[in-house]
């Protein structure tokens, strides 16, 4: 009988340990969370490091045009952009060569005014390629202005509307929409030539 009185009593004092183990290292997480460490979301078509490109220039930067980054990378046709890119980096839809063993390709691209944004925001073509960028206005009236090339279109609601250049100047060039609050507010992106 002693015996068993001991084993309960045991028994018992194990359990009452284990809880208060259990809620000691409970308490432990709530007051010392883990760490989460978030991977920094990596943009390796326009890499964002502060290193500017080691091409030569000839000009100077205004607000109209900047000095493109070092790294730079033109999306080609059927290209996959990772899914946290999709909004940011447009692939073009269809490239063509301008003739047989030129170096130059006109490039089409659709971009979206939806949400009072445009979408996708950069647009990214090599030197000497002929940008053609088709613009939808989803849910309102949009105005899509790239300064550097001295370009409008305006694109009712509901349209789709067409704006076309050579890339005979290399650069970032931004883009917005002027009646929708011009190139300080939304919706703006950024036409980017590399050389």
């Amino acid at each position: 009988m002693f015996t068993r009185k001991k084993l309960v009593f045991m028994l018992g004092l194990v359990i009452v340990v284990l809880l208060g183990v259990i809620i000691f290292l409970e308490l432990q997480k709530k007051l010392n969370p883990p760490v989460v460490i978030t991977p920094e979301v990596v943009n390796p078509y326009v890499p964002n490091d502060g290193v500017t490109s080691s091409a030569p220039r000839d000009w100077e930067e205004t607000a109209a045009r900047k000095e493109v980054p070092a790294g730079v990378q033109v999306p080609e046709m059927n290209e996959v952009i990772p899914e946290n890119l999709k909004n940011e980096i447009a692939v073009p839809v269809q490239v063509i060569p301008v003739a047989v063993n030129a170096d130059s390709q006109i490039r089409l691209f659709k971009v979206n005014g939806v949400g009072g944004k445009f979408v996708p925001e950069k647009i990214i073509a090599n030197f000497k390629d002929t940008v053609h960028i088709e613009i939808t206005a989803v849910d309102q009236d949009y105005n899509f202005i790239i300064d550097g090339y001295n370009l409008e279109q305006n694109v009712s609601m509901g349209q789709t509307k067409s704006i076309e250049f050579q890339a005979s100047q290399d650069g970032r060039f931004p883009y917005y929409c002027s009646s929708c609050g011009g190139s300080i507010t939304n919706p703006q992106g950024e036409v980017i030539i590399v050389k």
